[in-house]
């Protein structure tokens, strides 16, 4: 199990530094935009500093839970092999990103569609492959 979550955990990392979101220059998000000195895509790292922009304490900390459990996961990974690791580690993933649906579902799911990234994609596909790694390699034993 150690190089398959490894690697999973990798694809949540790799999607937390790819664009999140794209196509950010429309009147609706120019405030988000210019904050970010114009550009018109936002990685993990971005809305971590737009959300310290807008001081959204909450949002900057589960943000950043995202990105340390997949570094926690390839960690845990690389020194232990410890199966409760990687649950604690990706469980701290998903729990920053509910933390983040959660406290943006205002913006709406039809809203968001048209500005998701591959990165968006990555670290959903991610914690997918993760949790069903861990349930199988349960099952077999």
């Amino acid at each position: 199990m150690d190089p398959t979550f490894q690697s999973v955990a990798a694809l949540v990392a790799v999607g937390f530094i790819l664009p999140i979101f794209t196509r950010l220059e429309t009147e609706l998000l120019a405030g988000i935009t210019k904050s970010l000195g114009g550009k018109t895509y936002m990685n993990g790292f971005a809305v971590v500093k737009a959300y310290q922009n807008f001081n959204k304490s909450l949002e900057v900390v589960a943000t950043v839970m995202i990105f340390a459990g997949a570094l926690c996961g390839i960690l845990l990974g690389l020194f232990t092999g410890n199966k409760l690791g990687y649950i604690v580690a990706l469980a701290v993933s998903v729990i920053g990103g509910i933390i983040i649906f959660t406290n943006t579902a205002d913006i709406g799911i039809n809203f968001a569609k048209n500005f998701l990234g591959i990165g968006f994609y990555f670290i959903i596909i991610g914690w997918i492959v993760a949790a069903v790694g861990i349930i199988l390699s349960a099952i077999r034993k």
